[in-house]
């Protein structure tokens, strides 16, 4: 094709979330009498406050055009170290992108691409955690943390607690307990320590003690290590030569074995100061150590009961398990995921992504064999809800549509595996909608964005926050050798997407 300058627009993103309003209502009640004995009872004060709907979205676009070397405009491009234009070629934009070079990441932490550890779908997006807290989730349930900070290092921290009986600080410590726990240090003028994760098995003199466990950390790890492993030679010497420790960049694991009146644990550090780490907790017979020998007797003692995280200070607890099955139990638990960043602020400084853009997708010069996603991830906050996607503000008969495929499909854990043309063509996946992108556009049609309803990845309709998130990515090609595709020269088509959330409870997916 010659003289070609076909363009492919989405106007600015409409992203739909009911939010409750609030309301107060009170009424008093009295009894009175003249009569000789005399009461009343009062209910004053009364409220009804409504509860809140939202959805917040965040994405990934990417889009597979001319080489970069040849292409006539960059699509996302950054400025490094030594001022030299960067592309970022396929990634187009992302939100949230603190780094601001199209692939999405948050405080640092990269959901996107070859390089990501997390998923979008663990972007921790409605949380509303302050300065200085970190943000804890764990079987459904999310919380908001505080670092243990004191003056000693984390070494002195650690020795002191382990083996000062009289130190506030055995606190840390609990009986048949698993202990978690972000520590920095003060180090004066209010500036802090890097944080270190620790991690404090058992209570030191409890004499029904001993266990087995594994702690295995996910994360961007770089710089990272097990600190000062010696530490760990003195917890218990009769049994820590079996200890064992690894790390790489993303992954570090731990496993530990100790008797009674002895306590066992580490110190993981140390982290940057924006980072995630998923925590797969395996206790007792689930722990990679207790096919050995034990150095307790698993038919008496107690092995781990409770698995805790602090906050704060020493007895500060968030309780996540308190009755596990024992020394020998398979206790293979949920994992446990702690950020740094929490919560997405949705607005309209979330549509523009460079000079004067009005639009999420902004593509010119579009071509045959040219390819393109969104991967959009959806995140329910505070109520359960059903979600549906839809489209509005399109020319149904647009000439560009005719020749443009797309389709909308669901994406499990967020990491859209697609590499551009010859994949897109030929994926199979669970797709919502196919078609052209006429087809797709008059499926999704609706002025309300309630056009197609999707479900989470387990194939539930209703959304629980905090448990569920789904992907949802619009993908689109321009195949090739298609009959009359001359005529789509010069073309253009705009839509809009956007989603609708509306409250599981007294609703059906109907919205009836």
């Amino acid at each position: 094709m010659t003289d070609n300058n076909e363009s492919f627009g989405l106007s600015r993103r409409k992203i739909l979330g009911g939010i409750g309003a609030i309301g107060v209502a009170s009424v008093g009640a009295g009894l009175g009498t003249t009569a000789y004995f005399s009461d009343q009872e009062e209910f004053a004060g009364n409220t009804l406050t409504a509860g809140t709907l939202a959805i917040k979205v965040d994405w990934q676009q990417r889009y597979w055009g001319a080489p970069p070397a040849v292409r006539p405009q960059d699509y996302a491009t950054t400025t490094n170290e030594a001022g030299e234009t960067v592309s970022n070629y396929p990634h187009v934009n992302a939100f949230p992108d603190d780094s601001g070079d199209g692939e999405q990441d948050l405080g640092g932490v990269v959901y996107a691409g070859e390089n990501a550890v997390f998923s979008a779908a663990e972007i921790p997006a409605c949380c509303d955690c302050a300065d200085g807290e970190y943000y804890v989730t764990y079987g459904g349930d999310s919380h908001c943390i505080e670092p243990i900070v004191d003056e000693r290092t984390a070494e002195e921290f650690y020795d002191d607690s382990r083996n000062d009986v009289s130190s506030l600080f055995l606190d840390i410590q609990r009986e048949n307990g698993a202990v978690i726990f972000l520590y920095r240090q003060d180090l004066g003028g209010g500036e802090l320590g890097e944080p270190r994760l620790f991690f404090v098995l058992d209570k030191f003199g409890n004499d029904d003690g001993g266990g087995y466990a594994t702690f295995t950390v996910e994360g961007d790890l770089t710089d990272v290590v097990w600190e000062d492993l010696e530490w760990e030679i003195e917890d218990d010497p009769g049994a820590t030569s079996a200890d064992e420790y690894s790390i790489s960049s993303t992954e570090a694991t731990a496993s530990w074995i100790w008797g009674d009146n002895r306590t066992d644990g580490g110190v993981l550090g140390s982290l940057t100061e924006e980072f995630a780490l998923r925590i797969d907790p395996d206790l007792n017979g689930a722990a990679a150590l207790s096919g050995g020998a034990p150095t307790f007797d698993p038919t008496v003692d107690v092995g781990i009961t409770n698995l805790v995280v602090l906050s704060g200070d020493p007895e500060t607890e968030i309780v996540l398990e308190d009755d596990l099955g024992g020394p020998m139990a398979d206790d293979d638990l949920g994992d446990i995921v702690i950020h740094s960043e929490c919560g997405l602020e949705m607005g309209e400084e979330t549509a523009a992504f460079g000079p004067n853009a009005e639009s999420l997708i902004e593509l010119d010069d579009v071509k045959p064999g040219d390819s393109g996603e969104v991967t959009f991830s959806l995140h329910v906050c505070d109520n359960p809800a059903y979600i549906w996607m839809g489209a509005t503000g399109f020319d149904a008969e647009s000439v560009l549509g005719e020749f443009v495929h797309a389709r909308a499909r669901l994406v499990p854990g967020c990491l859209n595996d697609v590499d551009g043309f010859d994949d897109i063509d030929g994926y199979e996946g669970d797709v919502v909608v196919e078609g052209t992108l006429n087809e797709v556009l008059a499926a999704l049609a609706d002025a309300s964005y309630q056009g197609v309803a999707l479900a989470t990845e387990d194939g539930d309709a209703c959304f629980d926050p905090v448990a569920d998130s789904t992907c949802v990515a619009f993908e689109w090609w321009f195949p090739i050798g298609q009959e009359d595709v001359n005529d789509a020269q010069g073309e253009s088509v705009s839509f809009d997407l956007g989603f609708y959330a509306e409250q599981c409870r007294h609703n059906d997916q109907n919205g009836a």
